[in-house]
């Protein structure tokens, strides 16, 4: 009876339902009916887990990639690390699939991003035999050192922003397995490599239901999409072959709810609530690829003459210079990572999308504005981490760090739309009281995040409900500023220090 039971729970989570930490247990079996290999965990996922992935070939995990060694690499093109993330990347699962290196290839890992009581990554581990407790269940370890080593603590993913992950199949733009539009004529050496991925006849057999066809339906509560969104999604990441792009989304997505819970947490009630997030959302009106400034960080701010809204603008230049020297340096870093990659695995650091050869260039990392007074490109990305920077140091918080890799770093990556937008509801939603910013508030509340813009209850005219709702956290946050005592000077000599690392990959 315990087996056929056992046999419907899995029936169960391969009929399209979202896969929690709790299924995934179950699959793990019980002392009455054990697992012995990871295989047969891999092989039970549901249908979103199959289709919904990424692939890495170079890792810098636990288990590290070694390309002087291809055969017995824990991790390489010919047996990819796979992390697979289902619809809403709440619950994300990753195994490899060399059986030439036994410790790897025996081993689960599963991360769970969860809102209550904070916003949280935790980490999970499972080693295959799996062994069980007294009561029958079996024995996992959570966030072990082996996972704290490498994803710090409190612990949490690593990845690189769009639109180059070194490292990774379609490492490019996220071009692969659909030949993308910008990739028709150069197939790239991974492209090479996914093709005899799935040709291969002797493929792993826990490789062995991954589909290379579209992905799954994408939640699109998770991802926040709003009507226009979804009109939007088929031609960009969400709901084809863009894996990359998609997961990612989801990851900033997680990583603003983070970010917002840690910022209210250190400010709670400041005065400057209404600059915060008026900073982030009231940046830009329009439409990518041109957006035109919609309110100056120094509006936010009481200014009896021009000459002290010049000084704050000459503050806030200070901030942005610095934030595009660090952006700079963290780019050249990545393409050179990205070569070096190539080269070790394919014997060639040829680059073959149009847009990283840009960036190889240095042409991506112009910052120039645009002559009709309008922004395009990396600057309408950076725009947001500067002006948060700049804020976050005018109310004397210098030392929050959310930091994406083991090493010291200011990487001031740009990030998606979709972080900002996430961002920017989130603090709303924390920062702003019932008692006192209802209205804001309740706005906010049923806004939904997209990936292109804030829907704010299906309005048709989304630009108009901007410039009112930003002419709104404006005059409040002039009006409160004007009523608040000056904050007090912090007296930690540590140097400012913010990493807004967009999540690198291992």
């Amino acid at each position: 009876m315990r087996q056929i039971l056992f046999n419907l729970s899995l029936l169960t989570l391969s009929s399209g339902f979202a896969l929690d930490r709790n299924d995934l247990i179950k699959l793990l079996g019980t002392s009455e009916n054990p697992l012995k290999t990871c295989d047969e965990v891999v092989e039970k996922l549901p249908e979103e887990h199959q289709k919904n992935y990424i692939r890495v070939y170079d890792s810098r995990a636990e288990f590290k990639s070694d390309c002087s060694d291809k055969e017995k690499s824990p991790v390489s093109p010919k047996f990819p690390r796979i992390i697979t993330f289902g619809t809403n990347a709440n619950l994300v699962i990753s195994y490899r699939g060399n059986p030439a290196h036994a410790e790897s290839f025996n081993n689960l890992q599963f991360i769970e991003f969860t809102e209550k009581p904070i916003p949280k990554w935790d980490f999970y581990e499972v080693k295959f035999p799996v062994e069980y407790n007294k009561e029958g269940k079996p024995k996992i370890a959570h966030n072990s050192n082996s996972c704290l080593g490498c994803h710090g603590n409190p612990p949490r993913p690593l990845l690189d922003a769009y639109f180059l992950w070194p490292g990774m199949i379609g490492s490019e733009h996220d071009h692969v397995d659909n030949y993308g539009p910008l990739n028709k004529k150069k197939i790239s050496k991974e492209q090479e490599a996914s093709d005899e991925f799935f040709e291969r006849q002797s493929k792993p057999k826990r490789y062995g239901k991954l589909s290379r066809d579209e992905m799954k339906s994408i939640d699109a509560l998770a991802l926040g999409a709003g009507p226009q969104d979804l009109k939007n999604l088929p031609q960009y990441s969400i709901g084809k072959k863009e894996r990359l792009s998609t997961y990612t989304t989801m990851a900033y997505q997680q990583l603003a709810k983070v970010l917002a819970y840690q910022i209210a947490s250190e400010l709670n009630q400041t005065p400057y609530r209404y600059a915060l997030v008026g900073t982030i959302g009231c940046f830009i009106e329009g439409t990518y690829p041109h957006y035109n400034l919609l309110h100056a960080t120094s509006d936010f701010f009481p200014s009896a003459d021009k000459d002290e809204k010049k000084k704050l603008d000459e503050e806030y230049e200070k901030v942005w210079k610095n934030s595009v020297e660090a952006n700079k340096k963290s780019v050249q870093a990545n393409i050179e990572r990205h070569k070096k990659t190539l080269k070790c695995w394919f014997d060639s650091d040829k680059l073959t999308d149009p847009r990283v050869i840009e960036m190889d260039n240095a042409n991506f990392i112009q910052w120039e504005d645009l002559k009709d007074g309008s922004y395009s490109g990396p600057r309408s990305g950076l725009e947001p981490i500067a002006r948060l920077r700049y804020l976050l140091e005018k109310v004397g918080v210098k030392d929050l760090k959310l930091t994406f890799d083991k090493e010291e770093s200011d990487y001031l990556n740009s990030a998606s739309n979709a972080f900002w937008y996430t961002l920017e509801r989130e603090l709303a939603l924390r920062l702003f009281t019932e008692k006192e910013d209802k209205n804001l508030r309740d706005k906010y509340l049923n806004a939904k995040p997209g990936l292109y813009s804030t829907q704010f209850n299906d309005e048709k005219d989304q630009v108009a409900v901007r410039k009112a709702l930003c002419l709104d956290l404006q005059k409040k946050s002039v009006e409160t500023l004007k009523a608040a005592p000056p904050p007090a000077e912090s007296k930690k000599e540590k140097p400012v220090r913010y990493d807004f690392r967009q999540m690198q990959t291992h």
